[in-house]
């Protein structure tokens, strides 16, 4: 099964993560994470923003404007103003 990802913590509530802010700077980059606004620091690839949701070692799929990105692209993968990033994690059951 597979689950999209929400960030933990109550309904509604921001989610918190080193990069969350409420003022977006010239060198900050502008994101929509799960249809939620986020910022990241300019030049932040894929594999960071991944490990600042505490996501890194979780199995997810990643599409990038509705692009499926590999895991072994991550580290390599830029990411830029407006790039909306869809995440969804494995999810194990019957």
């Amino acid at each position: 099964m597979i689950g999209l990802w929400r960030a933990p913590g109550p309904a509604g509530a921001a989610a918190r993560h080193p990069w969350s802010s409420p003022a977006v700077s010239d060198s900050n980059l502008s994101l929509v994470v799960n249809g939620e606004p986020r910022s990241a620091p300019s030049g932040c690839t894929l594999e960071q923003l991944v490990d600042s949701l505490g996501l890194g070692r979780k199995r997810i799929a990643v599409a990038v404007n509705l692009d499926v990105i590999p895991r072994s692209s991550f580290a390599v993968h830029g990411l830029a103003t407006g790039d909306r990033i869809e995440i969804l994690e494995a999810v194990g059951g019957g």
